[in-house]
């Protein structure tokens, strides 16, 4: 009774818990897309009304090169079109999954090979609204959204919405493709002025006596965050203090490009921020689906392996029965592997409802092991991403695994079912 409730209560914590996550990653969701959303419009005010429009259209500073101005000022709006409607694709989030309460007949008879629980029966989801529905194969629940995700890879930040494969992947690898060309494309022509902005404000924050007053003379309290924070902190006290009345940078009426600011050098630095962050996700994105891997697997595998450190299995599993969940490790995937007729003679059973269903063996795969990784990086490239010839519907309700482990999965349970009856006959 002590455990059951000890049981409970872990439960109910791990819930709470969940729920305090899922809550941040909305308010979150909701700020960091605002403050994308306040860049791109401070960026588009720099670039376009004060660069191009005020400096090179109205003051005539393009009249040596203007039609190579016109085309950089074409590009820069032709990227940034392209870069919004993916960006917004995946910001509106996949389509609502029309997934059935429950699998094929195929599936509930269990005559094909499929990822089940411990216990050979399909995959069900009792979380948020799920109720009870079938879970497809490689399909995950997303605490934050509060529902099941056919291919779901995760759940970012940066468009407050599910990526999945191959839902909304795509879009999601060419947002990360286009926004770092748009920032180069874009910013490159006002590196000169931005560079003479820093070193004009550098300058001014090392030589100016309010600085020092301010910032420079004081001892220990300045170092606590390193000297990255000491610097940065006298880089901006001495552009809050810039001289008024100094020489301007450039021959401009606009006072965001003549005088040092440091929202020039901002745009500068968060364009650079945002630029890394996107090469790394395309990255690192484009080398997962290479190998047929989702983020949450590679995160699952992450946790498992960590688990495993701290409460390592026993080496001598073989009076375990096999789908038995004591010894295997978190993120196991299950699968039920139909006997053939030679090995299921006797073996047909029947369900609940008095249907006959094959006669079969769950199978437990590592988390390191990949199931619906293909032959080769470009096949699954294909599948990943729902080209032609895997139609990205049929990721709703199934996912199709690698030839050589249904081979894999069939031989283990052939091994199993032989063990079974050889067991079965030498027992008294």
């Amino acid at each position: 009774m002590a455990q059951t409730e000890q049981s409970s209560a872990l439960l109910a914590g791990r819930g709470r818990r969940k729920s305090g996550k899922a809550a941040r990653n909305r308010l979150v969701g909701i700020f960091v897309p605002l403050l994308l959303l306040a860049y791109v419009a401070f960026a588009y005010f720099i670039v376009v009304t004060q660069y191009s429009y005020q400096y090179l259209y109205l003051e005539n500073h393009a009249s040596a090169h203007p039609t190579l101005t016109s085309l950089w000022f074409i590009l820069i709006h032709i990227l940034l079109l392209a870069t919004f409607v993916h960006y917004i694709k995946v910001f509106r989030g996949p389509s609502s999954p029309s997934l059935p309460q429950d699998p094929p007949e195929s599936i509930q008879r269990k005559r094909i090979i499929f990822e089940s629980d411990q216990d050979g029966n399909p995959l069900r989801c009792w979380r948020d609204n799920c109720k009870g529905r079938w879970k497809p194969p490689r399909t995950r629940h997303c605490g934050t959204c509060g529902t099941c995700r056919p291919g779901f890879d995760h759940h970012c930040v940066w468009f407050n919405a599910d990526v999945t494969a191959p839902d909304t992947i795509q879009s999601f690898l060419l947002t990360c493709f286009l926004a770092p060309i748009l920032l180069i494309a874009a910013l490159a022509p006002l590196w000169p002025i931005c560079w003479k902005h820093a070193t004009l404000i550098w300058a001014s924050a090392r030589s100016n006596p309010a600085v020092h007053r301010l910032w420079w003379r004081h001892g220990w309290w300045t170092w606590l965050g390193g000297p990255w924070t000491h610097y940065s902190w006298g880089f901006l006290i001495g552009a809050w203090l810039y001289p008024k009345h100094a020489a301007p940078v450039m021959q401009t009426d606009s006072d965001w490009l003549a005088r040092p600011t440091i929202g020039t050098i901002l745009l500068f630095f968060c364009g650079a921020a945002i630029s890394l962050v996107c090469i790394g996700l395309l990255s690192t994105t484009l080398a997962l689906l290479a190998k047929a891997d989702l983020t949450v697997d590679v995160a699952r595998r992450r946790t498992s392996a960590r688990l495993s450190q701290n409460n390592p299995t026993p080496r001598d599993q073989s009076s375990s029965p096999p789908t038995s969940t004591i010894h295997h490790p978190l993120g196991v995937n299950f699968f039920w592997v139909p006997l053939p007729h030679a090995h299921s003679a006797g073996q047909r059973i029947d369900d609940d409802d008095g249907t006959a269903v094959s006669a079969g063996v769950v199978i437990p795969c590592h988390p390191d092991e990949q199931p619906y990784s293909a032959e080769n990086w470009k096949q699954n490239l294909r599948i990943m991403l729902g080209l032609s010839p895997f139609d990205r519907l049929d990721r709703m309700t199934s996912w199709p695994i690698s030839k050589s482990w249904v081979s894999t999965l069939q031989e283990r349970a052939v091994n199993i079912a032989s063990q079974q009856q050889a067991s079965q006959s030498t027992s008294p």
